[in-house]
């Protein structure tokens, strides 16, 4: 099984920016992110905002948040 959002969970791998550190840091829980990150619901603007925020990453939304289907 391929990751949904592979150039994302990369750059949490990279950082070491876990799921839970990750869902508590946007507000929302470990389920929902994980549903997210597994393509079931999608993530808001704000969110993907946020998350590129956290990780401190230089990739543009659409980068990190390109799909692996």
């Amino acid at each position: 099984m391929c990751a949904i959002f592979p150039y994302l969970r990369g750059e949490m791998a990279m950082r070491r920016y876990t799921v839970s550190k990750m869902a508590k840091d946007l507000g929302i829980s470990i389920c929902s992110l994980s549903t997210k990150l597994n393509g079931k619901y999608p993530f808001t603007l704000d969110e993907a905002k946020k998350i590129k925020e956290l990780l401190g990453t230089e990739k543009t939304l659409d980068e990190l948040f390109k799909l692996n289907l």
